[in-house]
């Protein structure tokens, strides 16, 4: 693997890797974050692969961006869900990014069902409150129940295996364009 791959999996993983952290706390994945991965990502391929690696880059945001508007426009999540996948697409490419897209729906279902399992548990507990528990502990657990994971959790963990598999060369480099 060439320095320039190598340059291009550590972009991905840090811009994954901030998108993680600020999807997890926040529950949006805000333009500061997801634009500039999107032109760095383009112009990032146009200057190691020239026009056709620019092409490759273009043709995996649009393909990126498509799959994720389509789960948009269900609501099945949000705008910046659309931006972050169209940004990854530059960086991976319309083949890449549809093996993230389907790990990344994989993960969220897996994460779905823990969640609940979750709920079953809690709701299970405050079915059978400790004498001396008030409704306020019982009330917190569930509302901890409630919570969802975002949808860029699963499209970072996905990219993380993606990546993961390309450092152990099971896959091209992400800026290869066959």
């Amino acid at each position: 693997m060439d320095k320039l791959n190598f340059v291009a999996i550590i972009l991905v993983a840090l811009f994954t890797a901030i998108a993680f952290y600020v999807d997890l706390t926040s529950g949006k994945l805000p333009n500061w974050l997801t634009m500039p991965a999107l032109l760095i990502g383009l112009l990032f391929q146009s200057a190691v692969n020239g026009w056709g690696g620019l092409q490759h880059a273009l043709l995996g945001a649009l393909v990126g961006f498509v799959l994720l508007f389509i789960l948009f426009i269900i609501g099945g999540g949000g705008g910046g869900d659309v931006k972050f996948m169209a940004a990854l697409g530059a960086w991976f490419g319309p083949i890449l990014i549809l093996l993230v897209f389907v790990a990344s729906a994989v993960l969220a279902l897996i994460i779905t069902i823990a969640i609940f399992v979750g709920k079953m548990m809690f709701r299970a507990k405050s079915d059978n409150a400790e004498p001396g528990e008030t409704g306020d502990s019982t009330q917190k657990k569930l509302d901890i129940a409630r919570q969802t994971i975002p949808y860029g959790v699963p499209v970072c963990l996905a990219s993380w295996i993606i990546l993961l598999l390309k450092l152990a060369t099971l896959l091209k480099p992400p800026l290869d364009n066959a």
